[in-house]
């Protein structure tokens, strides 16, 4: 269990990998299905490297660019889940 810190009252989730487990399939299927929708937003990258040749065509960058990286980090669990079903 994990526990969410600054919560009052406390709350808990389970922590379990679904890789192997009898839920992998479903997240596969909700995959494929979301990958259409996903893929046609704007902003789309399928990966670095179609990053990196975005980054290329746009040729020299102003002096005061900054590029940098950012991690999700518990990214569906901080999802409130009646927006994100009704948004899908």
């Amino acid at each position: 269990m994990k526990v969410h810190k600054g919560l009052a009252p406390l709350k808990t989730r389970p922590i379990c990998p679904c890789s192997g487990s009898m839920l992998e399939p479903l997240g596969q299927a909700i995959n494929a299905l979301l990958q259409p929708f996903a893929q046609q937003q704007p902003y789309y990258l399928n990966n670095s490297t179609e990053l990196k040749e975005h980054l290329l065509k746009l040729g020299v960058l102003p002096p005061n660019t900054v590029l940098f990286t950012a991690d999700a980090k518990s990214m569906y669990t901080n999802l409130l889940m009646g927006h994100a079903i009704k948004c899908i």
